[in-house]
């Protein structure tokens, strides 16, 4: 099993197909690294409407039961 190093010291990656060494082999880190922003957009985005009151959920036609099953969504799903 190889252990990849990433240049963002908190992420490690342990996987047997070594996954993310092919992606970064095959593209210089430029689609991982897209992958990634994308991923931390939507962090950013589902702790924002977390973040929403009643009133402003209510404004944007949103539920709190909307809110909560977009903020358990993992990172990389829609």
């Amino acid at each position: 099993m190889s252990h990849i190093r990433t240049s963002f010291p908190e992420i490690a990656l342990s996987h047997p197909a070594g996954g993310l060494a092919r992606l970064q082999a095959s593209d210089s880190g430029g689609r991982w690294r897209g992958a990634l922003a994308r991923w931390l957009g939507r962090i950013r985005e589902r702790d924002e409407l977390r973040g929403l009151s009643g009133r402003e959920r209510r404004d944007a036609g949103i539920t709190a039961y909307d809110v909560a099953i977009e903020s358990r969504k993992l990172p990389w799903r829609d």
